[in-house]
């Protein structure tokens, strides 16, 4: 009888000693299940961080893989041809990426002089044809060909008559290399021959050399991107 009566508390011992590490596991197990699903708090204050920052930079700054395939430019070198003759003036480009390696350019350019008391409006349009060899898009290294019409309002003096010529046709290949500073500016380098065609037996201005020139054009521009 006492044999039975120990054996029974001893196997009711096991049995509650067994029910509380069950107990005591279950307890613990959760603990750990929401530990490792709960990230780090510094892991996510970086990659706020990081993504502002990355923000930042698509706001200024393009990506070096990024293709433009527009870009609407301002030409400044009117704007010193004008001051350079005590005048004024602006130039406007339109760019336009149209398949593989090729693009088309289109030149506005407008110059107001003032020579001899009078004012000389002139107005210059321009088309090219543009190849970019080692990418595609509007940045790196081209060769372009087209020309320009230029039109001068000629002044009222003496060596002004009917026959003499106000428009001008000219040809224009030239290369150059775009290199991107910022996502809204970019230099162009460049160098080419603007041939203007004139004949000796037409009556030519005498000052229209102020605002074209046959010859090599050389220097280095800088372009402001109001849209791409």
């Amino acid at each position: 009888m006492n044999k039975k009566l120990v054996s029974f508390v001893f196997a009711a011992l096991l049995f509650t000693l067994s029910c509380y590490s069950q107990e005591a596991d279950g307890k613990n197990a959760p603990s750990l299940e929401v530990q490792a699903e709960e990230p780090p708090q510094e892991q996510a204050d970086i990659s706020v961080e990081n993504e502002q920052q990355e923000k930042k930079k698509r706001l200024y700054f393009s990506s070096k893989d990024e293709i433009r395939t527009r870009i609407i430019s301002v030409d400044l070198d009117y704007l010193f041809m004008g001051l350079k003759n005590s005048g004024w003036g602006l130039g406007i480009y339109y760019e336009q990426y149209i398949w593989n390696h090729l693009a088309s350019k289109i030149c506005f350019g407008h110059s107001t002089f003032c020579i001899d008391g009078d004012w000389c409006p002139t107005v210059s349009f321009g088309m090219f044809a543009e190849c970019y060899p080692f990418q595609k898009g509007l940045d790196g290294l081209y060769i372009a060909f087209g020309g320009y019409f230029d039109f001068i309002e000629l002044p009222d003096s003496d060596g002004i008559t009917e026959d003499t010529k106000s428009t001008y046709l000219s040809i224009y290949p030239l290369a150059g290399y775009k290199l991107r500073i910022c996502k809204w500016l970019s230099t162009d380098i460049f160098c080419g021959y603007k041939h203007i065609f004139t004949d000796e037996s037409e009556s030519v201005w005498d000052n229209f050399d102020k605002y074209i020139v046959s010859g090599v054009k050389a220097g280095v521009a800088l372009k402001f991107h109001f849209f791409q």
